[in-house]
């Protein structure tokens, strides 16, 4: 029987990761400009998948930050451990809420989950919380140094959240590969490729590492919609389509109807 592993992917609207190590992997990861051969020899996960997965994934969004609150996207990596970036007091309801929803998801699955997180303030704070409900131990709390982070807005960071569905429709509708501006400070910047990118290498991790039932507990929306549009073969210059909300809690199993597809340029 399945045992369970949450993937914790909390943070704001996007977050920049540590400049160096997220430069280098994404240039180094850029390959996926066409879709993969069914024999892809980087040994990454196939999205969509072309069978079921080794795992059941849930994906639930972190409770809401204090920057979230105030309106703000805070997104650079140089600010995910202040105390802006952790719960509020309603953040922490939403955490409680969502450890309830995938206790009743899996109940008694064989075991503790894995939960796998995002090191952001309220993404650790909302880990702790699950992993308190769902009887964790702490052998099996797995953050995740910065492939999880929240996308990165670059010179839109300190705007509005307001603004968000503004910004999908000026960058990612057009193309999955338009990034906004990186910003003077340093503040990342990051296109929905490179978001997918990074999700890729998370679930290829837990494919080749993990046989359990995943929860993926992640920062703002973007990181979730990506992963999710990845998982079900939608295309990714519409994931916000299937946008989270603060504390969302969504299952998508182990993609058991997946099948065999024939490789071909993915929709710009």
């Amino acid at each position: 029987m399945t045992r369970l592993v949450l993937l914790s992917m909390v943070t704001a609207a996007g977050a920049a990761r540590p400049e160096i190590r997220r430069r280098r992997f994404l240039a180094a990861a850029a390959a996926s400009t066409t879709a993969p051969a069914p024999a892809d020899a980087s040994g990454l996960l196939l999205l969509p998948p072309t069978k079921p997965l080794t795992n059941r994934y849930v994906l639930v969004r972190a409770g809401e930050s204090r920057s979230e609150a105030d309106g703000v996207i805070e997104t650079n990596a140089a600010r995910k451990f202040l105390f802006s970036n952790g719960l509020t007091e309603e953040g922490a309801k939403q955490a409680s809420a969502a450890a309830d929803a995938v206790a009743r998801v899996f109940g008694d699955a064989g075991g503790p989950p894995v939960v796998r997180y995002a090191t952001a303030r309220h993404c650790k704070q909302t880990a702790d919380i699950l992993g308190a409900r769902l009887a964790v131990p702490s052998s099996k709390l797995l953050p995740e140094a910065d492939l999880l982070d929240a996308r990165g807005y670059g010179a839109h960071e300190g705007e509005g959240l307001w603004r968000v569905p503004e910004l999908w429709a000026q960058y990612d509708a057009k193309s999955r590969y338009a990034k906004p501006p990186e910003a003077e400070d340093g503040s990342y910047a990051e296109s929905v490729e490179d978001v997918y990118v990074r999700v890729r290498e998370v679930l290829s991790v837990c494919e080749t590492t993990l046989c359990d039932d995943v929860v993926l507990v992640a920062p703002g929306s973007d990181v979730l919609s990506v992963l999710e549009a990845s998982l079900r073969g939608r295309r990714l210059t519409d994931h916000f389509a299937l946008a989270f909300q603060p504390g969302e809690v969504r299952y998508v199993g182990d993609m058991g109807d997946a099948r065999p597809w024939a490789p071909r340029r993915p929709p710009s």
